[in-house]
């Protein structure tokens, strides 16, 4: 493998960043829609309550927080484990929210739009590789966290500090 593609063990710390791009940029624009849009948190509290979500006021409120706050942080690698894990989680309930209309997005008989959960889905797996990987060399983590956590506490915000 190495003589074929010798470049790609020299970018794959790169990997960690295209990630992060995907996922934080993805959460980020629909946390700000569920933040600022119309009806903001409040409106998205009244189709949880119409799912059986517990707490819609609440749940709508953390979930557009960790979309929308983590989003950020995730793409700029700051924290990055520690806002992987509501991220993660949100998508974990999206997923659930759109079990029943399947893995892929759909029509019903009327023609009208069904969500499946696909999307989510992938959210939900990239926000867990992210907290698996850390946020790679080329995060706020990895420039500068990990050297001030090292030298004040002894550990590192990512799994790339050297």
């Amino acid at each position: 493998m190495k003589q074929l593609l010798p470049s790609v063990e020299k970018t794959a710390p790169l990997a960690p960043l295209f990630i992060r791009i995907g996922v934080g940029l993805s959460m980020a624009v629909h946390g700000y829609d569920k933040y600022f849009g119309e009806g903001g948190p409040g409106g998205m509290a009244g189709g949880l309550e119409e799912a059986g979500v517990p707490l819609p006021v609440v749940s709508a409120w953390l979930a557009s927080t960790a979309e929308f706050v983590g989003g950020i942080f995730l793409l700029l690698g700051a924290f990055t484990r520690w806002w992987a894990i509501p991220v993660a989680f949100t998508m974990f309930v999206a997923c659930m929210m759109h079990w029943s209309a399947g893995y892929a997005n759909t029509y019903n008989d009327e023609g009208k739009f069904i969500a499946g959960m696909e999307y989510p889905l992938t959210l939900m797996l990239g926000a867990i590789a992210i907290f698996m990987t850390g946020g790679g060399k080329l995060s706020v983590d990895g420039l500068f966290l990990d050297k001030f956590i090292a030298t004040k506490f002894g550990g590192s915000a990512s799994s790339d500090a050297e």
